[in-house]
């Protein structure tokens, strides 16, 4: 070591944020929140608890981190497609067709199960959800009013409500395929109650 240079306190930071941030957003996703324990993610990340809170600094960090991580690796992209300069028809037989897809939402949707779930979040995993909440709606919203400017989607149907009919039938839909509905049927059930929008 170098004259002057100092050796940095405590123990040097091996843990792979990603990777605990992948793990954890899969056993989230496919067990529930509420039904998986932190030991659990420590054991299948194969990290030590007292590591998990230097990193997030608490249970409901790292839900927060994980709440973040799945935004920014599932919904984002999805919702890219509201974004799209294409007839508000042909966006929602895409979105549909996401929706019904084995992959990504083979086992719903993780944010819109924790967001409705009775697990006691913390103040951040709370507020991330809630941060959340108003991305996902305005991206609905601001398709509608684009849609409506276009002539495309009936405007008798106020857009606010038209964005919590669908996020209702989303949330509906994704808690169906969380209980192992088959896709076609899903997909069926969308189409039926999209169908409004004619």
């Amino acid at each position: 070591m170098n004259k002057g240079t100092k050796r940095p306190r405590g123990r040097p930071k091996t843990l792979d944020k990603e990777h605990v941030l992948n793990v954890s957003m899969q056993a989230y996703w496919k067990e529930g929140i509420g039904a998986i324990s932190l030991n659990k993610i420590c054991k299948e990340a194969k990290v030590s608890k007292p590591g998990i809170y230097r990193e997030f600094g608490s249970d409901d960090g790292l839900i927060k981190a994980v709440l973040t991580h799945y935004q920014n690796q599932v919904l984002k992209p999805i919702h890219k497609i509201f974004k799209k300069d294409e007839p508000f028809e042909k966006v929602l037989h895409e979105y549909i067709d996401i929706l019904t897809t084995k992959s990504p939402n083979q086992y719903g949707c993780l944010f819109i199960r924790v967001r409705d779930s009775k697990y006691p979040l913390g103040e951040q995993s709370a507020a991330e959800v809630e941060r959340i909440q108003k991305e996902y709606l305005a991206s609905f919203t601001n398709w509608i009013e684009r849609a409506k400017a276009k002539n495309e989607f009936p405007k008798d149907i106020p857009t606010e409500l038209a964005v919590n009919y669908i996020d209702a039938q989303v949330s509906m839909a994704m808690s169906k395929a969380f209980a192992g509905v088959s896709a076609s049927k899903i997909k069926d059930i969308l189409l039926l109650a999209f169908s409004v929008f004619k």
